[in-house]
Parts: structure tokens; sequence; C-alpha cells
């Protein structure tokens, strides 16, 4: 997972700065020199000291936005009803802080994943980059002072939301701007802020040069909101805002370190972009459910099926224990375009809620591990005879859970029982559960693995589910690219860990050859002759 900021965020902290600005009277705002002079006090000569009074601007315009306090100077009330990003740079340029206002474009909140600035999803904008320890640091002053809550853009009829049909017109509404502190956005690293904004000047964008974007791949860009970042995920598949579907299927996958994963839950909204595409003699039966959501280990993926052809919005939420705010926040943003549906698009079998299809944490929990597939699939046999082909799933379990847990199974999606057939047992030698599902007609099921606590649990509980399914698997080459894109990304991480361990040795040499030659300057100081000794010597010559 790369950095999120600029600055070493293991030995900088704002808390102090933070209570010192809440602090500020009507006195330290006489005019803009006093109110530098006030936010100055706590700040040593310390390395940071750039980075902390930056902060301390942008906390101050936030409460000021907040509080509208009325009767302000001249000086400091003209200074407020600036943009934030030349109210910042004033501020910047006041404390002899080395900055630059940057002009580009950016995604508004009503964006369409992949649209141009014809249809008002760019506008034109402003932000800064200021100087620290000979780096730069990009900020966003108007995001950091707040954004809008409630916002939809209105040209969309709402499928499915987590797992439920909604088939609902949804109504534009413009929102309101609310204000607070919002961290991300101050001192972000280059290779996020590109994903929201593009500068005219592409040394700007404070990329490698081989890293730097044209506005093409700006515009194609993975739309990904802030808590994507916060919550320590990465997009494991395709990486554009812009997805085609193949056989009016489509999948989207996250990634996430395994020890985060267990505290990471996701939910979905699958939209038609109306005008693009036409649901008449469309079963509304048939539209609940179109997605699959598979939680793994550590992965996040929802695979798709398309009633119609059309363009479909598919947004991502994100709930995880470091992001501020209660419920679901925004994660990502997709724009799918199906040339033509899914042939066998039908209802999926179960709603499984938050578990989920496949292998996650819920088995472990119950003392399982070591699953034979990772897949939420399974592909199986149909056999219309007496002598049922049956597939066999296993699973180690832990060794003080064997004879803790009660395990059963059950097959969903087929009326008549004698068309399934389902058998668990656990081998208590080996330490294995066994699974063996099979069906006697063509279609699609889905295999439950329930579970329970024979001493404190009367009732089963579902831990896992399989999607059953009579047709051969198109998985294969996509969990393939999947291992390729981890393999890439954890590549990509070390050698960013190894740069970050040269740059910060880089520092520590400077600042010892700086502590050297002062060193130096001092003894040349303290041992160079005094007059008297001087004429001293030169009588002694004479």
């Amino acid at each position: 997972m790369e950095k999120i900021h600029t600055f070493d965020e293991t030995d900088i902290t704002f808390h102090n700065f933070d209570v010192h600005v809440s602090k500020v009277k009507a006195g330290h705002m006489s005019s803009i020199a006093t109110l530098i002079e006030y936010f100055k006090e706590p700040i040593s000569e310390d390395k940071y000291k750039e980075i902390y009074i930056a902060r301390e601007f942008l906390v101050w315009m936030t409460q000021m936005t907040a509080e509208e306090m009325k009767d302000l100077p001249d000086e400091i009330d003209i200074l407020l009803k600036e943009h934030p990003a030349t109210a910042f740079a004033t501020l910047c340029n006041s404390a002899n802080i080395q900055h630059q206002i940057i002009y580009g474009i950016g995604k508004n909140i009503g964006y369409i994943p992949g649209h141009t600035e014809d249809d008002d999803s760019l506008v034109e904008t402003a932000w800064v980059a200021f100087k620290s320890q000979d780096r730069w640091h990009l900020v966003d002053p108007q995001n950091f002072l707040g954004g809008i809550k409630g916002f939809r853009r209105g040209d969309e009829i709402l499928l499915e939301s987590e797992g439920k049909t909604v088939l609902e017109e949804q109504v534009a509404t413009s929102g309101t701007r609310v204000t607070y502190v919002n961290d991300f956005w101050f001192c972000l690293h280059p290779s996020i802020f590109i994903i929201t904004f593009f500068p005219d000047d592409p040394e700007w964008q404070l990329l490698p040069p081989r890293k730097r974007l044209t506005k093409s791949d700006f515009i194609s860009l993975p739309f990904l909101m802030p808590q994507f970042f916060i919550a320590k995920l990465q997009l494991l598949s395709e990486q554009a805002c812009i997805l085609h579907t193949k056989n009016g299927r489509c999948t989207v996958t996250f990634g996430a370190d395994k020890h985060d994963a267990r505290f990471i839950s996701m939910v979905y909204e699958l939209s038609l972009r109306k005008g693009t595409g036409n649901l008449t003699g469309v079963d509304v039966q048939d539209l609940p459910l179109l997605v699959m959501y598979v939680p793994s280990i550590d992965t996040f993926s929802f695979n798709i099926r398309f009633p119609v052809a059309a363009e479909y919005i598919f947004r991502t939420y994100v709930s995880a224990p470091n992001i501020d705010g209660d419920g679901y926040q925004n994660c990502s943003e997709f724009r799918i375009i199906c040339s033509e549906p899914y042939p066998h698009c039908k209802k999926l079998p179960l709603d499984v809620g938050s578990i989920g299809y496949g292998f996650g944490y819920t088995a472990v929990d119950f003392g399982l591990k070591s699953p034979s597939t990772t897949q939420p699939n399974v592909v199986v046999k149909c056999s219309e005879n007496e002598d049922v082909e049956m597939k066999e799933l296993t699973f180690q379990i832990e060794d003080d859970k064997i004879v803790e847990i009660e395990f059963s199974s059950d097959i969903v999606g087929e009326e008549n029982k004698e068309n399934v057939v389902t058998e668990t047992h656990v081998d208590e030698v080996s330490g294995k559960l066994h699974v063996k599902a099979g069906i006697k007609k063509e279609g699609e099921y889905a295999l439950s693995i329930i579970a329970r606590d024979k001493q404190n649990d009367q009732y089963y509980r579902r831990i896992i589910n399989y999607l059953l399914t009579t047709k051969s698997s198109e998985d294969n080459d996509l969990q393939l690219r999947l291992k390729k894109r981890k393999r890439d990304l954890t590549l990509e991480f070390r050698r960013q860990e190894l740069l970050d361990k040269k740059n910060a040795l880089s520092e520590r040499i400077k600042a010892i050859e700086s502590e050297i030659d002062n060193l130096k300057k001092m003894c040349d100081l303290k041992y160079e002759p005094t007059p008297a000794v001087q004429k001293s010597r030169a009588c002694a010559v004479m």
C-alpha cells in the first residue's frame, strides 16, 4: 500500500497545533502579521516547521468558515472571502513559505467516470504546493475545508443495492456543504492527487517523468475516493474507470492486507444510466441479485451480470476502523458499458448478505482453514440418473473446534429436494471437514455450509456459501490476472520502501554534514588568535 501523505506520519503529530489554533482570539487577528506570529508560538526551529504552520493555516480557515465570525479586520475579512487556494497562498507568502498556486482541471462532485469537460464533469480549479525541507507538498485547501453531503446526479435508475432490489428512478439532489477538517487533502501523495486534479503544467504533477500522465490518461484513471486509500485498499481488477463487459459479465476486485481485511466491510449500488438501455420486457424478478459479492481473506470481489445492453454505474462503499464517520463511505465509482446482456441472466439462488460467496472470515471464526477451493463458483456435473456424481470440498478444522462445532450443509435453489444431494462429514482423526454436493437438474444453486457451537448455539448459522453451477467457469484467466496484479503491487511497494529508506538516509547524511560544518566553524572561531597574540607572534619572528 502506497503512502497517502508526503510527510512522515510516524514522526509528525498535529494535535498540539490544532489545539493552539482552536484558542485563537480576536486580538490575534488584528492583521495577517499578528495572526502568523500567534501561529508560530508553539513552533521552534523544528525541521517540519513549514508543514506545521501550513496545517495551522488550513485548520484556522476551516474554523473561521464554520463559525462565520463578523466584525473582522478588513485584511482578515478580505482574506477569508478569497478562493481557499488564494487565501492559503497569501498566508504562506506572509510566513515566507515557498509556495506555488497550481492551475488545472479537477473532477467535480458530479463527475461521471470517463467523461470530459464537455459535460461539466471536469471544472477549472486551483490548488497549492508548498515547500518544506526541499520537498514540495500538494494541498487542496477547498477540499480540506469540508465537502458536500447528500449529492445525487439523478440521471440513473437504481437497480440493486446491497443485494436488494430497488428499481427506482433517482432524483437529483444538490446536497449540503458541510465544514470540517479533511486531513486527506493535506500533503497528499502526488500519485493519489493526480486521480482528482490535473495541472496545466505537467511539472506540477510532481511525479517522476516516466510516470507523468497525459490528459487522456487522467480521464481514464479509476475513480477512487479518499476512503479507498484510508481503508488501505488496492484495485486488483482493470485499472480504468470505464469497464467493458465480456459476455454480459464484469468483475471488480479490491485487495487488502489480510490483517486489515478482517475488519473491512463493503457494500455496493448498481444503477442503469437513463436513456442508454431499455428495460421493457425484462421481468422485475430477474433484476435482483445481479451482483455476486465475494469477500475472501484478502480480497473483495463483485461479479456482476447485466440483464440488458446499456451503460451502468457501479459504486462501492466501505467501512473500516480507520475511517471517520458512521456507516459506509464512498469508495469507488465505475462506468460499465454492456454491449450484450448475459445470456443466462437470472436471479441468484440466495441472498447471502454480508457473508457473501466464497471462503471468508466467518468460516475462519468457526475454526475452518485451508479450503480445497478459493473460488466462489463450483462447477458440478448434472447427473439425471440415480448415481449422482458428487463434488467434494474439504477444509481443515482447528484442533479446538473439532469437537466444539457441529457442521452441516444445504443446497438452495431447487424446490424439489430430490434433485439435489448434499453430505457432510467430519473426520476427527485428520481434523478435516468433508462436504459433498450433487445435482440432477441443470442450473445454478447455492451450497451453504452451516455451523453451530454445540454448547452455546441453538440454531445453525451460514458460514460459507458457494454458487453451484453446471456451466463451465470463465474465471480462470481473471484469477491469474489478479494474482499477477497482487505480485506487481507487492514489488512496487517494496521498491517504494527502499526508495523512502534511501531518501531518509540521504537526509540524515546531509544533516550530519551540516553539523560537521557547524562544528568546524565553531572551532575556527574558538581558536582564532586574538590581536595581542598575533602581535606577540609577529615580534617573536622579528
